[in-house]
């Protein structure tokens, strides 16, 4: 049960309750003091949040069904007792994951904090655009790509302070493949990964495309994701959405089954190596983007979003959790040797 979880949940996301459940009712002809009480217990007996509550379709599935899948209080559960606390710090602060994870970012960033004065001058003539970040954003806010190009470091540094950017980065291409799903965002994989010293698992992967026009992929902004087949490295779903963050530009529906993802077995391989840099994580969302060259790191997160993990199935099908408890039950049987 997740009692304390749900009361938090209702207390800080009564607006989203409210608006998911006018929509739902509508969309099934159902009431709507049904769909709020069924979310209230869903959140309360499985963990759901309001949003996932809509995006899984938890009102037409069973208990027996519901209890299947990896939900986000569910996942929290796991990550406080599987990660550490001091590690997961890090990526919470992407400078920070930027210097330790150096050899799979693979990209110039500068820090605009402490960074001296020609560090800077030297990132700006050596780039026409910059990825602006607040290095303490999570879901693609505060991400924002801008010309550089004869900007002063005086005019770059008043920018970054006003909009609140506390790092650049060099912009990132996507291969031709995948940048002509969206060319204006930086579409990235996610994979999430449950590992150890002795053991590594691949949980789940997608690819994420930005909605029409925009800066980032996120789905939480708008963007729509598919799910790629672990083992081939092929797309093998339709691309998907979260109805609570769907905009018109989103391209929910969009048909790239078959679609084989350039460098998968490299991607694969560099979360694989990336997993051993902090001993004692061991679940972790990484984010990949696939450039002409391979495969390089944007970031990690220790929580992330689980609906997009699981769109995928219809109401008769499991979701992954037990995929997730035997994976764990193999990570405490590493650790038990240790």
């Amino acid at each position: 049960m997740f009692i304390r979880a749900s009361v938090n949940h209702l207390l800080k996301h009564n607006a989203e309750l409210k608006v998911m459940s006018k929509r739902v009712s509508e969309k099934y002809d159902v009431s709507r003091l049904r769909v709020i009480i069924d979310a209230i217990w869903c959140c309360t007996v499985y963990g759901t949040i309001y949003t996932e509550y809509e995006c899984l379709d938890f009102l037409h599935r069973s208990h027996k069904n519901r209890k299947t899948y990896v939900t986000v209080f569910w996942l929290l559960r796991k990550i406080f007792k599987y990660n550490d606390v001091e590690e997961g710090k890090i990526f919470h602060d992407k400078r920070r994951f930027n210097e330790l994870f150096s050899d799979f970012v693979k990209r110039k960033h500068v820090s605009l904090l402490d960074a001296p004065e020609e560090e800077i001058k030297e990132f700006l003539e050596n780039n026409d655009r910059a990825v602006m970040k607040n290095s303490g954003g999570c879901s693609g806010k505060q991400v924002h790509i801008i010309d550089t190009k004869d900007m002063s470091v005086e005019d770059f540094l008043t920018y970054a302070r006003e909009n609140s950017y506390d790092m650049a980065e060099k912009v990132i291409e996507n291969c031709d493949e995948i940048k002509r799903l969206n060319p204006t965002s930086l579409n990235t994989i996610r994979i999430v990964t449950i590992h150890s010293e002795n053991f590594f698992r691949v949980m789940v992967a997608c690819l994420r495309i930005g909605s029409v026009g925009a800066d980032v992929d996120n789905v939480s902004s708008g963007g729509t994701v598919a799910r790629i087949d672990k083992e081939t490295g092929k797309i093998d779903t339709t691309f998907r959405v979260n109805e609570f963050r769907r905009l018109p530009a989103s391209q929910a529906g969009r048909d790239e089954i078959g679609m084989e993802i350039p460098f998968w077995e490299e991607a694969v391989e560099l979360v694989r190596n990336a997993s051993k840099v902090l001993k004692n994580t061991h679940i972790v969302g990484w984010d990949v983007a696939i450039t002409k060259d391979g495969p390089l790191l944007i970031e990690g997160n220790e929580s992330f979003n689980t609906a997009s993990m699981e769109l995928y199935y219809d109401h008769t099908q499991p979701g992954l959790k037990a995929d997730f408890e035997a994976a764990l039950a193999m990570v405490d049987k590493d650790l038990q040797k240790a």
